[in-house]
Parts: structure tokens; C-alpha cells; sequence
């Protein structure tokens, strides 16, 4: 009965972790090449940024037997790596990522789905396709964990658009031919550290900050409040760039519709 249910819980899981952010695309955006064009380019750079990265990845964990020193440096990585890669895909290719809201969402959506597929849509489907003996005798009777995948995928693609619009806040003033937007209000939303570029810095704290606090907290306060934990600080992250695009319009033909 376990394949059964693996399939199951399998299929769920995946459905959890892809058509939430296929749904807002439909609704929002349909089927605009320019727009897909744009996705698929947040899912190339975030696969060039583990790319590049495998490499060191694979020296620490050959190297080093400190588990709690593997994430560290490897939470490290991934916020450097993937916070560079990011910087690279809006300054090298703004007309396509970075030129208008619905460019860049699509972009930052396409940077999370795709890692979704690559980490975790394909390696459950192996899983349901061909489980070895382990993992069958692993999740005899905990199928439903799986389901656990699929919602952190929700959770890491909302957290990947988070970082992809403060990192185009960080460089809006050095990319050429944007439109430069004016703050409507003076309030907290609309403070930007200074220089401007610190933003990506930032970045790049959260994102190794949410990898290793993460990773750390399954392994001390279980599964279940690790995500409850993680939701929450990616739902004030979320808050927090909501309303700041409210005060602080990313470009100045939304200023214009907010006056």
C-alpha cells in the first residue's frame, strides 16, 4: 500500500509546490511571450548560480565533517552565489527582466519555480517512479510527509520574488533607460539604506539567514514549527515589499496611478 501512496501523496505535493505560482501567472499575466521569455531567464540564472557554485559545494562536503559547518558555508554560498547571479541577470538584461512590474515578477517567479522542478518536482517523481527499498521502508507509514516539499516550495517561491524586487530596488539607479520613481509618502516603506546599493548586501544576509536558520530548526524544533517559522518570516518579508511598492512605486507610471 505504501507505492499508493506515495503516489498519492507524491502528485499533491508537486501540484502544492508548482500550481499556486502557475495560477497567479495565468491570471495575471497569460501567455505573453515577452513575459515567459522573462521566466525563463530567472530559471536559467538560478541554474547557472547552483552551477557555479557546485564546485566549492563539493570541496566542503568532501573536506569537512561538521555537519553544522556544511550548512553554514553552504547557506553562505547559496546567498552569495545566488544574490550575484541575480545582480548579473537584472544589470545584463534589464530590457527583458527589469523594464517593467510584470517583467520582473516573471522573472522572480521563474528564478523559484524552476528550482522547485529541479530540487523538488523531479527528485519526487523518482521517488514514485523508482523508490529504492530505503526509502519505501523510510515513509511506511509517513507518506503524507511528502507534502511537506510542496509547501516549502510555496513558501522559498515567494521568498525568491521578495529578493529579486529588493535587488532591482538596490539597482534601479544604475540601470540605463529605467525611469527613475519618487517616494509618494516619507514613511519606514520608503527608507532605502545608504549608499542604495546595500540592498544587495541585504539580500544576500537574508537569503543565507533563511537557508541556515532553516535547515538548523528541522533538526532541533522538528519539521512542522520550522515551516510554520519559515512562513512567518517570509509572510513579514512579504508584508514589508508590499508596502513599500505602495509608498515607493517601482516605476514612475505607478506613481502617476497612485496619485
Amino acid at each position: 500500500m505504501s507505492i499508493e501512496l506515495i503516489i498519492v501523496y507524491g502528485i499533491i505535493s508537486i501540484c502544492l509546490g508548482l500550481l499556486p505560482a502557475l495560477l497567479i501567472i495565468s491570471n495575471r499575466f497569460g501567455f505573453q511571450k515577452q513575459l515567459w521569455f522573462s521566466w525563463i531567464l530567472g530559471g536559467i540564472f538560478w541554474l547557472l548560480a547552483l552551477l557555479f557554485r557546485m564546485p566549492l559545494l563539493y570541496l566542503i562536503q568532501l573536506n569537512l565533517r561538521e555537519f553544522n559547518l556544511v550548512v553554514l558555508l553552504s547557506a553562505l554560498l547559496a546567498g552569495l552565489f545566488e544574490t550575484l547571479f541575480r545582480v548579473v541577470l537584472i544589470l545584463g538584461f534589464t530590457k527583458y527582466v527589469a523594464d517593467s512590474k510584470e517583467k520582473l515578477m516573471m522573472a522572480g517567479l521563474g528564478w523559484g519555480m524552476i528550482e522547485a522542478v529541479i530540487l523538488h518536482s523531479i527528485p519526487v517523481l523518482m521517488i514514485m517512479i523508482t523508490p529504492t527499498r530505503e526509502q519505501l521502508e523510510l515513509l511506511e507509514g509517513y507518506e503524507w510527509t511528502l507534502l511537506f516539499g510542496g509547501f516549502e516550495r510555496i513558501m522559498v517561491e515567494i521568498f525568491h520574488l521578495v529578493m529579486m524586487t529588493i535587488v532591482f530596488y538596490g539597482l534601479k539607479k544604475k540601470l540605463k533607460d529605467i525611469s527613475q520613481s519618487e517616494p509618494i509618502a516619507d514613511t519606514f516603506f520608503t527608507k532605502d539604506p545608504n549608499p542604495v546599493w546595500l540592498w544587495i548586501v541585504i539580500v544576500m544576509l537574508l537569503h543565507f539567514s533563511f537557508d541556515f536558520i532553516l535547515v538548523s530548526l528541522v533538526y532541533s524544533v522538528g519539521v512542522v514549527l520550522t515551516y510554520m517559522l519559515g512562513f512567518v518570516f517570509v509572510g513579514l518579508l512579504a508584508s514589508y515589499l508590499t508596502n513599500r511598492i505602495k509608498a515607493y512605486p517601482l516605476f514612475p507610471k505607478e506613481d502617476k496611478l497612485k496619485r
